[in-house]
């Protein structure tokens, strides 16, 4: 057992289940190694990682394990490098809460959305903001996905 010295408020594993991030209350993630090689492996912390003040709201590895997206309370979403464990970006956009994080199967594209129900699309590395017409979606579309993703995360905290 790895003590993490505050309340985890979301987890996510890297899809190889070496890594697992949690996001916490006070407004760090702690990364934990906790496989690797087929082998059963003790946890181990890696390092914090901080992007705000107030808590972690939202947590997602892509698909390849390169990057973290961090979600945060402040609407801001945070890339941090997998490698050396670096801020990559530090997008901001959203005005309430980041309450999902989503990579795209390639890992090139984050889609976040916040509890205000907007969908926003960065660049996987860089974090540059893309705009939905960039993604050929309509406004519609696009309302209708965050409603979802909203409800699916909404959801997810009454199964616990």
């Amino acid at each position: 057992m790895v003590p993490v010295g505050a309340a985890a408020r979301c987890v996510a594993f890297s899809a190889d289940g070496v890594w697992l991030a949690a996001g916490l209350v006070d407004g760090t993630v702690e990364v934990l190694r906790v496989g690797g090689g087929g082998a059963a492996v003790a946890a181990s912390r890696v390092t914090r990682l901080r992007e705000g003040d107030r808590e972690v709201s939202a947590l997602g590895f892509s698909p390849d394990g390169g990057t973290l997206a961090v979600g945060t309370a402040e609407g801001v979403v945070g890339l941090f490098d997998t490698a050396t464990w670096r801020r990559l970006a530090r997008c901001t956009g959203h005005a309430t809460t980041v309450a999902h994080v989503d990579w795209s199967r390639d890992s090139s594209t984050v889609q976040t959305n916040c509890r205000g129900y907007e969908i926003l699309y960065w660049e996987g590395r860089s974090g540059r903001q893309l705009l939905g017409a960039q993604r050929g979606e309509s406004e519609g579309d696009r309302q209708r996905r965050a409603k979802a993703c909203h409800e699916r995360s909404e959801l997810r905290r009454v199964r616990g």
